[in-house]
């Protein structure tokens, strides 16, 4: 199901809330998913109502098949925004996240607020410690220069221009 979608695609367009997008332009959280994970996943949520969201959405890919555990860990956000984002948190949260991935085949972070955990977290991992905002920012970052956020919390801001900046520098381009 396109549930993100205003409008049915047209001559390689669709609208969004309100405006024309190229199809190359869109992006479902899940996108690239379908790709790396076959058989099981754990999701690493900040919020107790991201079960049943991310839930549903593996229900729309058709995912019955596919062997799921959600962790739910709100104190790694209100640290994040109470005390600001430090190395010590990421390093922290990182570990945290490695705990959570155990001998899994892949962990989804879903916050896009600590984010950067997961790549920490990967760099220490030979299985997939993912962010589910990436696949985001490098559609947004090959589409064009100008990236517009919307974002449910003040702080998924700074994490997110963090991330857009960093691959943009990856790809030798600026947003």
């Amino acid at each position: 199901s396109s549930s993100w979608l205003n409008a049915p695609p047209q001559d390689g367009v669709s609208v969004v809330f309100g405006k024309r997008i190229p199809i190359g332009c869109l992006w479902h959280p899940f996108d690239e998913m379908r790709y790396f994970v076959k058989d099981e996943l754990i999701f690493y949520h900040n919020a107790q109502a991201n079960v049943e969201t991310f839930s549903k959405l593996l229900d729309e890919m058709g995912r019955s098949d596919l062997a799921v555990r959600h962790i739910v860990d709100q104190e790694a956000l209100a640290r994040a925004m109470a005390e600001g984002f430090s190395d010590e948190l990421e390093k922290e949260v990182g570990a945290r996240l490695l705990a959570a991935l155990g001998d899994s085949r892949a962990l989804l972070c879903t916050c896009s607020s600590i984010g950067s955990c997961a790549e920490v977290a990967a760099k220490g991992s030979v299985r997939p410690v993912l962010r589910i905002d990436r696949p985001m920012a490098e559609k947004a970052v090959d589409c064009g220069t100008r990236v517009v956020v919307a974002a449910a919390l003040q702080s998924t801001l700074a994490p997110t221009r963090a991330l857009l900046d960093k691959v943009a520098s990856e790809r030798g381009v600026s947003v």
